[in-house]
C-alpha cells in the first residue's frame, strides 16, 4: 500500500492508502505503485484516480518516496462538489474571451488557456 495526501492552500483534501494512483503529470499521466523511484514532479490540471475513485485538481506538484505521495496544488474538488452547469456557463465565456485575445497578447492567451484547461479538467470528472 501507498499513503496519498493531497492538500491545497485552503484545506488538506486526502489522506489514505491505496494500491497505486494515477497523476496528470505536466508531461503526461502516470501511475505510481508502492516501491516506486523517488521523483518529484509538475502536475497540470486533470483527474487523479486511486482504488475506485476519482477527484480533479489544480496545477500543483507531487512528490513520492515510493511509500507515499503528497499532492500540493492551487485547488482540487470532489466530483460532487463541482456544479456542472456554472461550468459549461464558466467555459462558454472563458472560450470567447480566448477568441477575442490576440496572438500578439500572450500573456493574457496563456492565462485563458490555463483556466480553460482547469474548467475542461473539472468537467470532465463529473
Amino acid at each position: 500500500m501507498i499513503e496519498l495526501e493531497i492538500v491545497t492552500p485552503t484545506r488538506p483534501l486526502l489522506k489514505t492508502l491505496c494500491k497505486s494512483v494515477t497523476l496528470p503529470g505536466s508531461d503526461g499521466e502516470f501511475q505510481v505503485l508502492p516501491g516506486h523511484v523517488p521523483m518529484l514532479v509538475g502536475l497540470k490540471p486533470g483527474t487523479v484516480q486511486y482504488e475506485d475513485k476519482k477527484l480533479v485538481i489544480a496545477a500543483g506538484y507531487a512528490e513520492t518516496d515510493g511509500k507515499r505521495v503528497a499532492v500540493i496544488c492551487e485547488g482540487a474538488a470532489w466530483p460532487h462538489e463541482i456544479d456542472l452547469a456554472s461550468e459549461k456557463t464558466l467555459l462558454e465565456q472563458l472560450e470567447a474571451k480566448l477568441l477575442q485575445t490576440t496572438a500578439e497578447d500572450e500573456k493574457n492567451l496563456k492565462a485563458v488557456e490555463a483556466q480553460i484547461e482547469s474548467v475542461t479538467a473539472r468537467i470532465s470528472v463529473l
